[in-house]
């Protein structure tokens, strides 16, 4: 079976997404103790990318 476009885009978006999380965990986790106002800096939005980032974790889908 033939992947359609819209299949193809799908799963473009699901890698991006993916590979954009693991970046953001490179960042975060190369942060320590002594950078916490770089940390503070990270956008609300970092609770739903924490949660993202564990589950990913539990169902495997990081590398």
């Amino acid at each position: 079976m033939k992947p359609t476009p819209q299949t193809k885009a799908q799963r473009y978006s699901q890698e991006l997404a993916a590979y954009t999380l693991r970046q953001f965990s490179i960042a975060r986790s190369s942060l320590d103790k002594n950078h916490a106002a770089a940390i503070s800096k990270f956008p609300l939005a970092y609770a739903r990318v924490a949660r993202a980032e564990r589950l990913a974790n539990m169902t495997g889908q990081t590398a």
